[in-house]
């Protein structure tokens, strides 16, 4: 799903109504999902599962990995918040600064 496509959904959804679950669903599915794909992509091509990196490879990696993981914590936070269950049992909220969260 394209960038657009989701910002349409949602914008559909606010329009139509739509309940907040639908919209916990849409991010859930179309956006932490494929999150933790690329993640694990992330993590097997630093094992070296692909094959070697170059040193600016590796911290291009790195650097995706990291704010990957950023976003979807942020993701879990809010679900969690929301009340969806998410999969696992709840993890102890600390106190974050919002600077974590730019990039």
């Amino acid at each position: 799903m394209s960038n657009d496509d989701l910002v349409e959904r949602l914008e559909r959804l606010r329009a139509e109504g739509g309940s907040q679950e639908e919209k916990e669903v849409l991010l859930r599915n179309t956006v932490r999902d494929p999150l933790r794909m690329m993640t694990g992509t992330c993590r097997l091509l630093l094992q070296g599962e692909f094959g070697g990196l170059s040193k600016g490879q590796v911290d291009a990696v790195r650097r995706v990995l990291r704010y990957a993981e950023i976003v979807e914590e942020a993701i879990d936070l809010h679900l969690e918040v929301q009340g969806i269950t998410i999969g696992w049992p709840s993890k102890k909220c600390g106190k974050m600064s919002r600077g974590k969260f730019i990039f």
